[in-house]
């Protein structure tokens, strides 16, 4: 009874915002695409490489956990890419965040309703529940985002009114685990004169599909910076290396405690394209017609805005 008071509540709130915004999208030309494209690539590899360190980051530290591993993994991600784009002040910066969760509704939608590749027992959360999570913690980073997101594809009212709480504890624990294992003053001063605890390789790409991911991979220094980055806050009592690799086409990351390495397959961040190019397949206008993806993503994704909607923060 309280959810469908709310539910009613709500709905009449957020009609107007939702009704002023448009529903159709103009192509964009091969540019615009191919950078969408490594946007949403780089998003979903930062988001993989983080869950991993998450991982890493529960094993090295014995960190005590009350949820599956998996999911206190995609907290910790998600977590730090909200602050990491500043998302509570910048609605703007959630956009890699919406890039993250289009991705596991993306692979919900390619392969998780048809095939069932995962069984309900396993220790991931369905994509689909990742999806909401994601959505969950990111929204509830930013009250603006939370009011417009409620009730749309992207939250519904029932798990969305609490996102806010959900969110404040999680960055908690976020705060928690640096606190307890944060690199001292002086000891980060003297860095430069030791050998890094967070180290990276890459081996050679095989096939075009992942060596044209894997030049955006190293353009970029994503992973770099993230291991620099987290290499200079933590005080990590053992070295941790990053091993970015073929996998024969297997699309997959993983951490191995055994030799404390973090696998990422290029095979997997070439799958982020081809699911990109999926979705630009399949054109924009319906992500244009949700309130936050239009406020957040709008020209990039060649939302019509004659409506005089606006799609800056």
């Amino acid at each position: 009874m309280f959810g469908q008071v709310i539910r009613s509540l709500l709905a009449f709130c957020l009609a107007l915002p939702l009704a002023a915004v448009p529903a159709s999208a103009r192509p964009l030309d091969k540019d615009e695409l191919d950078i969408l494209r490594t946007e949403y690539v780089l998003a979903n590899a930062e988001f993989t490489l983080l869950h991993e360190f998450g991982h890493a980051a529960f094993d090295v530290f014995d960190v005590p956990l009350f949820s599956r591993e998996e999911e206190a993994a995609d907290t910790l991600a998600t977590v730090l890419m909200v602050l990491n784009y500043d998302v509570q002040s910048r609605p703007s910066g959630v956009d890699r965040l919406l890039m993250v969760s289009a991705e596991w509704h993306q692979e919900w939608e390619a392969r998780g309703r048809a095939t069932e590749l995962k069984p309900y027992w396993d220790e991931h959360p369905l994509s689909i529940v990742r999806f909401y999570n994601i959505n969950c913690l990111a929204m509830g980073a930013n009250q603006d985002l939370l009011s417009l997101s409620l009730d749309t594809k992207l939250l519904p009212v029932e798990r969305g009114w609490f996102c806010d709480r959900e969110f404040a504890r999680a960055k908690r624990a976020v705060e928690w685990l640096y606190s307890q294992h944060r690199r001292a003053p002086e000891v980060a001063k003297r860095r430069g004169a030791r050998l890094p605890m967070l180290s990276m390789q890459y081996d050679k790409p095989v096939g075009p599909d992942n060596r044209h991911v894997y030049e955006i991979l190293r353009r970029s220094r994503l992973f770099d910076r993230i291991a620099d980055r987290l290499d200079g806050l933590m005080d990590w009592p053992v070295p941790v290396k990053v091993s970015v690799t073929n996998c024969g086409g297997s699309p997959d990351a993983f951490y191995k405690s055994q030799v404390r390495t973090i696998f990422i397959c290029l095979d997997l961040l070439a799958d982020f394209g081809r699911l990109a190019d999926r979705r630009a397949a399949e054109g924009f206008a319906e992500l244009c017609a949700n309130p936050v993806i239009f406020r957040v993503m709008g020209r990039r994704l060649g939302c019509d805005s004659d409506s005089g909607a606006n799609d800056s923060p």
